[in-house]
């Protein structure tokens, strides 16, 4: 699949167009990221006022500080640990560790050959997609024998790379990496 077609403008385009969302069959917003934009303009436009007002009240009540203070309270704290103790989470945990064993592998190959001096350190590196300082090693691959062959990267190439994987775009930051 390499387009979609926008269900407000009715134009086809790339899927580079369109947002992520899990909810859809195919994994994207039926509308592109223009008419999303257009959209949430008029609606910012016809509920200004309310917007603001709900914005101020959330800062004269101190804002992020506020939910930061909550969590990190003792009742905020004790409500964290609980979570984690629950089944719930156990459960959710084990499901993503064992899927992703693989990936916590190979962080740790690379962590532990950074600090016998077998790979660089990050932060002496460059971003190979845009020359900008590097601040993650990205793993193309994560079988055995290829856990130290990684690509310096900037977070911003990291994590575009990685909304972009699964669009079979040949212009996906990634599209050159997946070869390796």
């Amino acid at each position: 699949m390499t387009g979609k077609t926008c269900h407000i403008c009715k134009v086809t385009k790339r899927l580079t167009e369109f947002d992520r969302n899990r909810r859809e069959p195919d994994g994207f917003n039926v509308r592109c990221k223009e008419c999303r934009k257009l959209d949430s303009r008029k609606y910012y436009e016809k509920h200004k006022e309310a917007i603001k007002q709900r914005m101020r009240t959330y800062y004269e009540n101190g804002g992020k500080e506020v939910y930061r203070k909550r969590r990190l309270s003792p009742e905020g704290k004790a409500y964290s640990l609980a979570y984690k103790r629950s089944p719930k989470y156990k459960a959710y945990d084990t499901g993503y560790r064992q899927k992703n064993s693989d990936k916590k592998i190979a962080g740790w190959a690379v962590n532990r050959a950074v600090k016998k001096g077998r790979l660089p350190r990050i932060s002496t590196l460059f971003c190979v997609l845009c020359g900008s300082p590097a601040e993650v090693y990205h793993h193309p691959r994560y079988e055995p024998e290829h856990r130290l062959d990684v690509v310096p990267l900037c977070a911003h190439c990291h994590s575009s790379g990685h909304n972009s994987v699964g669009t079979n775009d040949s212009k996906a930051p990634f599209g050159c990496l997946r070869s390796r």
